[in-house]
């Protein structure tokens, strides 16, 4: 069998999104093996994707300079629920800080950089029950500002909810006092306030309700 002239070994294509890749060997018009250098990677396919330019680097982050779909069996459609997660988880850190003002700080564990890696997590962890859950780096580690497999879990959103009600608070009153809240949903019910708002002053998503502040 001969091999086609651009299929040689040490040949060099263009691909759409991920930049050069290299033919390694050729076994046949559907065995190809190519690698990319920029991060580099190896891995079979067809002569026909080469030559479109469809063969795709998967470890080159995707998502915010930090996420990358990895090599593995996970697929990462956009309609799943576990990319969903891992999408957004990703997103919540190191993406728009102006909207997600409360996960200042926050970073994801290197493993869980790689998609393959957490959708094995979420599998192995998610409620078989048929429930909605959410994933929850900072309940089973008070105060923990890192999404990773040894912190994080899975809560119903009622759960996540009395936690997040639970969480300590620090604002600032009209008057200048600084207020430590342990309970914010009890403090507005004695104080005439709205919950919510007053949420959303301690977390920094609004500026100010009824003349209260985030404190500094």
């Amino acid at each position: 069998m001969n091999t086609p002239v651009d299929m040689v070994p040490g040949t060099r294509h263009p691909t759409n999104y991920d930049g050069d890749i290299e033919v390694v060997d050729y076994k046949k018009a559907d065995c190809v093996t190519v690698r990319f250098f920029d991060p580099y990677y190896e891995t079979t396919t067809s002569a026909g994707h080469i030559r479109n330019g469809k063969v795709r680097n998967r470890l080159k982050p995707k998502i915010c300079g930090i996420g990358y779909l990895g090599s593995g069996p996970h697929k990462a459609a956009k309609s799943s629920k576990i990319y969903q997660c891992w999408d957004n988880m990703i997103r919540r850190c190191y993406s728009n800080l102006l909207r997600y003002k409360t996960y200042e700080g926050c970073t994801v564990h290197a493993s869980w950089h790689n998609f393959q890696k957490f959708a094995e997590w979420y599998i192995l962890n998610y409620p078989n029950d048929g429930g909605n859950y959410d994933l929850d780096k900072d309940i089973k580690v008070h105060g923990n500002k890192q999404y990773g497999p040894d912190a994080c879990f899975f809560v119903t959103r009622t759960e996540n909810s009395v936690a997040a009600m639970a969480k300590v608070f620090v604002v600032k009153s009209p008057g200048g006092n600084t207020h430590v809240i342990h309970n914010m949903k009890d403090f507005c019910r004695g104080t005439d306030l709205n919950h919510r708002h007053m949420c959303e002053v301690a977390n920094g998503t609004r500026k100010s309700h009824k003349g209260w502040l985030k404190a500094a």
